[in-house]
């Protein structure tokens, strides 16, 4: 395993049957469809999905659009 995974590399290991809890910190380097493929990923499998909620500001890219 990499030592850092990103949403595509989680999906193209599918089934995430392997997988216990997904801990998300920085979602603005994830191309958004595919970080929303990973969730439903998640929900479908039961896989728990917790999130740092620190950043104040995108690391990459502009504040439009960042949740």
């Amino acid at each position: 395993m990499p030592e850092a995974v990103s949403a595509a590399w989680l999906l193209e290991h599918g089934p995430l049957t392997w997988l216990d809890v997904l801990h998300l910190h920085h979602i603005d380097f994830e191309d958004i469809a595919t970080l929303e493929r990973l969730l439903d990923a998640c929900l479908g499998y039961g896989v728990n999905v917790v999130f740092t909620a620190h950043d104040t500001r995108p690391v990459v890219g502009n504040a439009e659009g960042f949740v």
